[in-house]
């Protein structure tokens, strides 16, 4: 079955029915569907992994960003203006880790989300590499539909309702 806006949204009312019967038995009309968009890198990675959540998977979002340190200012004690310390940019994960890691049926999928003009790092490419290398399942997502064919294909997932 195909993957598009229409259905994750559909997929999400559904869900919310299940986790609040008694709204939606009393006021069918409050739950209303996430208002998913994938008009961003940051609006396709949710699209995606509502997707694989909301249809028996497991997905997370990886959290592999640096962190921004900005500079002290240090005063001086013999007479000079004080003077800021530069700022730096700290990273303490492993470089080109997927955006996605995902679990369906026992297996694992890293999912790296790239939008628009966005291109894989070279740190990226070889992160690939590595886990196609030992066996593993990585997909390079553009857009929700073309996710779910490759996601379907690579997990032989069964959609559930």
């Amino acid at each position: 079955m195909d993957m598009n806006i229409a259905i994750l949204k559909q997929l999400d009312v559904e869900r919310k029915k299940r986790e609040h019967p008694n709204l939606a038995m009393n006021n069918p009309e409050a739950i209303t569907p996430y208002a998913y968009k994938q008009n961003s890198a940051n609006g396709l990675t949710r699209c995606i992994i509502d997707a694989i959540n909301l249809t028996g998977g497991l997905a997370t979002r990886r959290n592999n960003a640096g962190t921004f340190r900005e500079g002290k200012t240090i005063k001086r004690d013999f007479g000079m203006n004080a003077i800021k310390e530069r700022s730096t940019y700290t990273f303490n994960g492993t470089r080109g880790v997927e955006d996605i890691d995902a679990f369906f049926n026992g297996v694992n999928v890293k999912i790296e989300v790239k939008y628009g003009n966005d291109r894989m790092s070279d740190a990226q490419k070889k992160y690939k590499e590595n886990i196609e290398r030992v066996g593993g399942v990585y997909i390079v997502a553009r857009n929700l539909e073309d996710f779910w064919i490759e996601w379907t294909e690579k997990t032989k997932q069964k959609f559930k309702r």
